[in-house]
């Protein structure tokens, strides 16, 4: 299977592009295959559950955020060097997906997206009757 991410409308798929750029944009994720599933793992420190939302339509996975912790008003940083965003990634995903048991947990800071595969149907043997 192959993943398609797309990152405010460039899709990347294994060509070169400028990462730094990318990197500080969205935050950073991997995508890992297992035997039977594929798991999204994706950096996002400081964020609650409720700062995220999960989609998936069409094979098509949307990971956004609004953070309200951004919008603090009053506050006269002397050094602000947390990175506070909001953000929108989406995966295409294959049709090996079994899109009814993708589960996501939000644990130190990762937020983990678990697609498990769906079981391959093996053909079936059916032995012909001799009449006769």
């Amino acid at each position: 299977m192959r993943f398609y991410v797309n990152d405010n409308n460039s899709v990347i798929n294994g060509a070169w592009t400028n990462w730094s750029n990318l990197q500080s944009k969205y935050p950073p994720l991997d995508i890992i295959e297992t035997s039977d599933s594929y798991k999204v793992e994706v950096e996002l420190p400081g964020f609650k559950l409720d700062d995220l939302k999960i989609k998936l339509d069409k094979h098509v996975l949307r990971i956004a955020s609004s953070y309200e912790n951004c919008k603090q008003e009053g506050r006269r940083y002397i050094i602000k060097e947390r990175v506070c965003k909001e953000f929108e990634r989406t995966l295409s995903i294959g049709s090996d997906v079994d899109e009814d048991k993708i589960k996501a947990s939000l644990k130190n800071g990762i937020l983990i997206i678990d697609m498990p595969k769906k079981e391959e149907i093996v053909p079936k043997q059916i032995n012909i009757a001799v009449n006769g």
